[in-house]
């Protein structure tokens, strides 16, 4: 194999306890004809990348595989067919899995140049969150300045994203969060009413009468990242012909959609995956998603990076985003 291809990565040779993980030499190999091969600088932990190596995620790659769905670093090779990135240049890459190692190899259609003035720590922190709340948030959502949008998991690496994002094309926020120390932090980013699931009697009219209590009739959208009990009760807050996307299942439970509410009030609920977004040509996505990258850059949008591990410690930053008490992200260093 070329030496510069070696890399050091982790490695899971079986689905289960992510803790049977381990750190070795992994086969990057030569990017394919759409490929970039990329020198990893920061990656970001997301719950998925557990929920994959415990083989409870979508996907399944086959045995054995490297975790990690995003990277950040320098192009070192493209493949014959790629057009529009070269070597050198600095980008964010979202490949789904094989990130947490020295090497990453990507799909092109998955990479995205990232601003000179972005750190990669900040490109690792957003890299996924910023597609994700582009999609969820414009695209699905299509939220529109002075509207209101509930986003549940707000502390967490999606949902801090989404209030940053939400207010900075000027909505209006409403957060929910499960602890007064994750209060705090969505303050901070703007949210204008929080809600702490820890404080309600229960979640299916909790929401609702939190809301009450803050003057508010409903909101015109969410963006929901919990699922379970939680769904029924952001149902419950949307206003006629109001928007739901539905992004994800951190309380690794898969609500049943009531359709009753959905026909009373003509609401959408609307899955929103950004990978067809990335291979299927979406102008729209694009131009949107760059200029997320560019409010990080300037500062409209901070990333909140808890804390930082090198790699090779990567058991440590799993246990902390198992443990699900993070605000934030937690990113790896090669």
């Amino acid at each position: 194999m070329n030496e510069s291809y070696r890399a050091k990565g982790l490695i899971v040779d079986g689905y289960g306890d992510w803790r049977r993980t381990r750190w070795g030499e992994v086969a990057t190999g030569a990017p394919g004809p759409d490929e970039i091969l990329i020198e990893t600088k920061a990656t970001s932990v997301n719950f998925p990348d557990l929920l994959m190596i415990e083989g409870k995620y979508q996907r399944r790659p086959p045995l054995p595989f490297t975790p990690g769905r995003d990277a950040a670093g320098i192009v070192l090779a493209v493949g014959r067919d790629v057009t529009g990135f070269a070597v050198g240049d600095r980008v964010a890459a979202q490949p789904g899995h094989g990130a947490f190692a020295q090497r990453t190899l990507s799909a092109a259609c998955y990479c995205t140049k990232i601003p000179d003035a972005m750190s990669f720590e900040d490109a690792a922190a957003c890299n996924t969150t910023i597609a994700t709340v582009v999609a969820a948030i414009s695209v699905r959502a299509d939220l529109r300045p002075g509207e209101w949008i509930l986003i549940t998991g707000a502390a967490g690496g999606v949902g801090s994203a989404g209030v940053q994002y939400a207010r900075a094309i000027g909505s209006r926020v409403v957060a929910v969060v499960s602890s007064q120390e994750k209060e705090r932090a969505v303050r901070k980013l703007g949210a204008e009413i929080v809600i702490r699931t820890d404080t309600l009697s229960n979640l299916k009219d909790g929401l609702r009468e939190a809301l009450a209590r803050q003057g508010l009739d409903g909101v015109d959208a969410a963006m929901d990242v919990v699922g379970g009990e939680l769904f029924d009760g952001v149902l419950r807050c949307i206003r006629p012909e109001g928007r739901v996307s539905v992004v994800g299942f951190a309380s690794g439970k898969i609500p049943v959609v009531p359709a009753n509410y959905l026909l009373l009030k003509d609401i959408r609920v609307i899955g929103s995956s950004i990978n067809r977004l990335f291979t299927d040509p979406n102008p729209g996505f694009r131009t949107l998603l760059d200029n997320g990258f560019r409010m990080v850059a300037d500062g409209r949008i901070s990333p909140m990076i808890e804390h930082v591990y090198p790699m090779a410690e990567f058991a440590a930053a799993f246990e902390r985003v198992a443990g699900r008490k993070v605000v934030g992200k937690v990113l790896l260093i090669p």
